[in-house]
């Protein structure tokens, strides 16, 4: 699916059309690293793919405040602890 892309995207009638093929991500890193990322990903023996809301549901659980999920070929989740003046009061 890289070679298709890397024709598609310069077609502007056809550009949109590459944005929905998989793996575009890798159009610009060797071969090598998309088998070695698509070998990590199905060579271990469970996996569970969480969606945005599930990511951040669990951020908050955590305790963390001022929870971001962000799309980056998966989720980044990224939060801060409590600081332990507001930790502090709100276990009061």
């Amino acid at each position: 699916m890289v070679s298709p892309y890397r024709v598609l995207r310069r077609r502007a009638g056809l550009a949109r059309i590459a944005q929905a093929l998989p793996l575009k991500a890798y159009v610009d890193y060797p071969f090598g690293v998309l088998v070695n990322d698509q070998f990590d990903r199905f060579s271990a023996p469970i996996e569970r793919r969480f969606r945005r809301d599930e990511v951040e549901a669990m951020m908050k659980r955590a305790g963390l405040e001022d929870v971001r999920v962000l799309e980056n070929a998966g989720w980044i989740g990224c939060g801060q602890r409590p600081s332990r003046a507001t930790a502090l009061t709100s276990s009061a």
